[in-house]
């Protein structure tokens, strides 16, 4: 029975089995992928946007930075910090001088050492870049460093600290005829010399040093010999470096003067000088005067002539002439009538001590004394012909100038080229003057004629006034001993 229930059932499960295979399949739903159809359209294409490129770093621009200073004895300047964008100068100027320069390289530089002269500095420089020369820094070889059309540079100040060149002297020294006068101390950082020039109107007369001494580094007094008889009362003491041969002054071009912040290291004084009167034998011209060469009045005073009497002995006043306070040159004085037989003569100096401007002597205006003495000074108004000329260079204006002709009698000045030492027989140029003493006689003579040694010959003028009539005329020669009076002279190179 039980077989007959799990065959049975068997059977069941066949037929269950069948019926579910043989039953129709569903519909499946499969996706199409459908084909578009191509339609024109217009289609917008979006603009790229720019994509911002990395920005490069700023290139460095030229730059310098400097602080304050304090400049001692061995004038270095630090400059902080600069940039140069190729190799050049730092340099360290005051306004426009420039005190020192040290090469760079390019890039960034630090503690750049400039070397200057301490006492060229002032209380406030100047640190500049340049570009140019490397070898030498010269402000005509280098090119100052710009940055937006300005230079690159920085102002500093300065603190100095430094051994400062000084000169002390007294006022109104008087100076006896051995021409020493003290400097009463002198503060120098090296060997140097003191020099002492003429002042006329505050300024120097640089061409003409009246004195000078040698002076050893320190502090110390020194004495100096003064030509007194080129010196003027107002003179000026200037402190010059010992550059070139030791113990010799060589001028300032070779030995040049210390200077402190671009301004000569100098003291003035006055002195007050030997009484002297320059006047040279001379004869007296037809309007009746005589010329005093140059003399010394210490305030507004007189000039006086005197002429020796009958004796012999200094006689009476013939002529005066006033004076300016300090020099006087070539000053004309009028004698009277009838003292022109070649006697003697005496110049005497006066003081102008009443109405100034008026001579009244003998009640006022009185000689003046020299060490409790009245002074005279002898001169000659006998003395022939003569003609005094010293080495010069040709002027621009093609002229020559004689220093000073005496003559007797109305003549001529001639300029004559060189013959194996002898004056030529061409005449260059000439002059005409009358009789007297004359300074400063200029004559222009023919440039395509020169030779390297002149001769200055005196001729007469003997035939008709005016005209110079040599070889073939009645305007000789002047002569003494036999000689032609005659004076050579170099002409010597111009310095333009």
């Amino acid at each position: 029975m039980l077989r007959i229930r799990y065959l049975l059932l068997l059977i069941v499960v066949l037929v269950l089995l069948v019926a579910c295979n043989s039953a129709p399949e569903e519909a499946v739903e499969t996706p199409t992928i459908e084909t578009p159809t191509a339609t024109a359209t217009a289609v917008l294409t979006p603009t790229p946007e720019a994509t911002a490129a990395p920005t490069p770093p700023p290139e460095p621009q030229p730059a310098i930075s400097i602080s304050g200073q304090v400049i001692g004895d061995d004038g270095v300047v630090r400059v902080d910090q600069l940039y140069m964008p190729s190799s050049g100068w730092v340099a360290v100027l005051r306004d426009d001088v420039v005190l020192g320069a040290t090469a760079v390289a390019a890039g960034d530089n630090e503690q750049v050492v400039v070397e200057i002269d301490p006492l060229a500095a002032a209380n406030v420089l100047t640190a500049a870049l340049f570009t140019g020369d490397k070898d030498v820094f010269a402000l005509d070889a280098v090119v100052p460093v710009e940055l937006d059309g300005e230079s690159v540079s920085a102002e500093f100040e300065v603190t100095m600290n430094v051994s400062v060149p000084e000169i002390s002297i007294s006022d109104d020294q008087i100076v006896l005829q051995d021409g020493i006068i003290t400097i009463d101390s002198v503060t120098t950082p090296d060997d140097a010399w003191i020099v002492v020039y003429n002042s006329e109107d505050g300024a120097i007369d640089w061409d003409a040093p009246v004195g000078e001494a040698w002076v050893a580094k320190g502090t110390t007094g020194v004495t100096v010999p003064l030509r007194w008889r080129e010196a003027l009362p107002n003179l000026v003491a200037v402190l010059h470096r010992d550059a070139d041969r030791r113990g010799r002054f060589d001028g300032d071009d070779t030995d040049p003067h210390y200077s402190v912040a671009g301004e000569p290291v100098t003291t003035a004084f006055k002195v007050i000088l030997p009484l002297d009167v320059v006047i040279l034998d001379q004869p007296i011209t037809a309007d009746n005067t005589v010329l005093v060469d140059r003399v010394i009045s210490n305030g507004p005073g007189w000039v006086s002539i005197l002429a020796t009497d009958d004796d012999g002995e200094i006689g009476n006043i013939i002529g005066y002439a006033h004076l300016e306070d300090g020099l006087n040159e070539h000053v004309p004085v009028e004698i009277v009538e009838g003292f022109d037989d070649g006697r003697t003569m005496f110049a005497q100096v006066h003081t102008d001590s009443d109405e100034i401007g008026e001579f009244n002597y003998p009640a006022f205006d009185l000689p003046v004394r020299y060490r409790d003495q009245v002074a005279f000074f002898q001169f000659g108004t006998n003395p022939g012909n003569y003609v005094i000329v010293y080495n010069q260079a040709l002027s621009a204006e093609n002229t020559v100038t004689v220093d000073t002709a005496v003559g007797e009698v109305p003549m001529w000045v001639t300029i004559r080229p060189d013959d194996d030492g002898r004056p030529g027989t061409d005449v260059l140029g000439m002059a005409r003057v009358e009789p007297g003493l004359h300074h400063d006689v200029v004559i222009e003579v023919d440039p395509d004629a020169l030779t390297d040694t002149l001769f200055v010959v005196l001729h007469v003028d003997g035939g008709a006034e005016g005209e110079f009539e040599w070889p073939d005329g009645l305007d000789f020669e002047l002569q003494r001993r036999n000689d032609i009076i005659h004076a050579p002279f170099f002409l010597l190179e111009s310095d333009e």
